[in-house]
């Protein structure tokens, strides 16, 4: 990326145009960067509904183990 970012300043440099290529460069950049983000937030998702699935079944267990031994006893009885 930084030798293609060197090479469009130097021909922008060249030319006369450095603003337009410039501009260039900071569209670009910018692209990258949101194409970066929703890949992040793309990814994130899944991981956060499977943290949340296990939070959610680790309390499920220990409301329906003390629920579940108690039977179990009470049954024994």
């Amino acid at each position: 990326m930084a030798k293609k970012l060197s090479s469009t300043i130097l021909v922008g440099e060249e030319s006369g145009r450095l603003d337009v290529m410039l501009d260039s460069i900071a569209e670009t950049l910018e692209s990258d960067a949101e194409q970066a983000t929703k890949r992040m937030v793309t990814l994130l998702d899944p991981i956060l509904i499977i943290f949340m699935a296990l939070i959610v079944g680790c309390i499920m267990i220990g409301v329906m183990l003390p629920i579940y031994q108690s039977y179990s006893a009470i049954e024994n009885a």
